[in-house]
């Protein structure tokens, strides 16, 4: 089978292929938390940054909601909060796979090397670098591109290859978006960023293991957030 063909079978809409491993599960639900908590500690700061930042959190934490109700949706059309079953986890394929996205991750920040202002106590800094971008794997690669090729195909029928591609596209070019505000016209950053977006959009759709992707998206603003402080 070719790899197309591969990458479209695990694109059909049905339950094997979308929904929460444990661990997924566990860092999604820290992760609203947490975005939530930051929010809510610095939305009355009297630092512009610190309240910008708090924007993000809650932006984050509702994002990170779609994506935590919505996950298993176009599947069989119901909401679970709590998943029956969870999705079965590959330890060896999530470590792979995460480290490969980690790995990449890493290289594309390199080559388009920038950094931003710090503003959060150091704690609450690395509490948002990470989880941020858990929330941000929940809306952006399982949600959004589970949507876009959900509405696009019909139910149990095998997408497109365009529109596959159509939605790593959109997701990562909104992906960049979102991070407009932050980074304005840093050009190195923005594309860094969309670059990420396809690499993890790209990853979810041959790999289709949300775990894999927060674990790597994680790490790497993890690591991103020790190579700041070092400057």
């Amino acid at each position: 089978m070719s790899v197309t063909k591969r990458i479209i079978n695990k694109n059909v809409m049905n339950k094997e292929n979308v929904g929460h491993t444990v661990i997924s599960y566990i860092l999604t639900l820290l992760g609203i938390g947490i975005m939530a908590y930051i929010g809510f500690k610095y939305i009355g700061s009297s630092d512009p940054l610190e309240v910008s930042y708090a924007g993000y959190a809650f932006l984050f934490a509702f994002l990170g909601l779609i994506g935590f109700f919505t996950i298993d949706y176009f599947d069989n059309r119901k909401i679970n909060i709590f998943p029956r079953p969870f999705n079965e986890m590959d330890i060896a394929k999530f470590v792979i796979v995460a480290l490969v996205m980690w790995i990449g991750g890493m290289y594309i920040d390199y080559v388009v090397k920038s950094t931003i202002r710090l503003a959060l106590s150091d704690m609450d800094l690395i509490l948002y670098y990470i989880f941020a971008a858990v929330c941000e794997e929940l809306f952006f690669r399982a949600f959004l591109i589970n949507f876009i090729i959900g509405v696009s195909t019909k139910k149990g029928k095998k997408p497109k290859p365009i529109i596959i591609l159509f939605a790593l596209i959109v997701s990562s070019f909104l992906f960049m978006a979102v991070h407009l505000q932050v980074y304005g016209s840093n050009m190195p950053m923005l594309v860094s960023t969309l670059l990420g977006g396809f690499l993890l959009g790209g990853g979810y759709i041959i790999f289709r293991d949300i775990s894999a992707n927060i674990g790597a998206h994680a790490l790497k603003n993890a690591v991103g957030y020790v190579n700041l402080v070092k400057l």
